[in-house]
């Protein structure tokens, strides 16, 4: 089961995804739920394939980041911006400040959750 929060505060709402299987899979669209909120705080377990080699990838129901990064990449900037990954595994390159990877989610005009960051609502 997914399961996934609507936070609303008095100025902003906050999508609260952590752990979801493959958006093509969600019974929702992404697209429809981003516009809907200020900031999406959006499942980004690993961020490709290897990262977790010799496993089998229809096994780990997680999205890629780099397949959220594709999906995503059509959609209006503005929605883009909403968008913070988390859950991130602890071999996620996303966690290494100045990685490539963490600076192709920034390039792409979304963003990786930092710890103790506070969203007002």
């Amino acid at each position: 089961e997914t399961v996934a929060f609507l936070i609303e505060g008095p100025n902003q709402k906050v999508l609260y995804l952590p752990d979801i299987d493959k958006w093509s899979r969600w019974d929702r669209s992404i697209e429809d739920q981003l516009a809907g909120v200020d900031v999406a705080l959006l499942d980004g377990t690993f961020f490709d394939p290897a990262e977790i080699p010799g496993r089998d990838l229809d096994e780990i129901p997680h999205p890629l980041v780099s397949e959220s990064l594709a999906q995503f990449a059509g959609m209006d900037v503005t929605l883009r911006n909403r968008i913070h990954f988390i859950h991130l595994n602890h071999t996620n390159p996303l966690l290494q400040e100045g990685s490539e990877q963490r600076r192709q989610v920034q390039r792409s005009g979304m963003h990786v959750a930092s710890e103790l960051q506070i969203i007002k609502l």
